[in-house]
């Protein structure tokens, strides 16, 4: 399935809120992200600790081909759910999923965070963060290679960190997943905002962004 793009919803914090989805663990799921347009040049360095660095995931075994023949984008205040009905080997199946994106002013990707079904059929939520990200803090400057050991932090208002593990990074961008329970849906719920925090060699990147709707979008990804 390819990639679906929603325009612009809201602007925040100087940075650009928006929501797209893509199937999850696919490598340029989230699009060919672009650095943060702060006048200073990101570094061109390597994600460190390469070693770490894994292969976009294996392509499953050829299956019959999917024919899709409709299309259904819905947005819940600040996510995007996109539905799309497909036929396989005569059978109808559904797939669903929702993001919320964060864009720099020219409209390049620094995250994108998306809750749906990876391939192991397991409800998930996976952030797209840009490699070499650089973004401005006040009159600092924060950027530089994704520390990859020290994955990505989310957390619902006051509420505890919930720590995402990267699972795989390409040439222009890492994905970080942890899976979603009941107690992680509660909480998502009863909040109205959530914080996500990159750790870069340069410094730690948190994202606070608001989340009205998230359970709207959690309810369409799991019809």
């Amino acid at each position: 399935m390819g990639m679906f793009r929603w325009i612009i919803i809201a602007a925040f914090g100087g940075l650009l809120v928006s929501g797209a989805w893509a199937l999850l663990g696919t490598q340029g799921s989230a699009g060919t992200p672009q650095r943060a347009a702060t006048g200073v040049e990101p570094s061109a360095a390597p994600v460190q600790e390469a070693q770490l660095r894994q292969p976009a995931p294996a392509a499953p075994a050829p299956a019959a081909p999917s024919v899709p023949h409709h299309v259904e984008t819905t947005q819940y205040d600040s996510w995007v759910a996109t539905c799309e009905d497909t036929t396989v080997a005569g059978a109808a199946k559904r797939t669903c999923g929702a993001s919320l994106s964060v864009q720099d002013q020219n409209r390049g990707m620094l995250l994108n965070w998306q809750i749906g079904f990876n391939q192991d059929g397991r409800l998930v939520n996976a952030v797209h963060v840009a490699d070499g990200l650089v973004v401005k803090q006040g009159d600092q400057t924060v950027g530089g290679p994704i520390l990859i050991a020290d994955g990505v932090e989310l957390k619902f208002g006051n509420g505890p960190v919930h720590r995402l593990s990267y699972v795989w990074c390409g040439p222009k961008q890492c994905m970080a997943e942890a899976p979603i329970d009941d107690a992680f849906t509660k909480e998502a719920v009863a909040s109205a905002k959530a914080t996500i925090t990159v750790h870069l060699a340069g410094g730690t990147v948190p994202f606070e962004l608001p989340i009205k709707g998230i359970d709207k979008a959690l309810a369409a990804v799991r019809k």
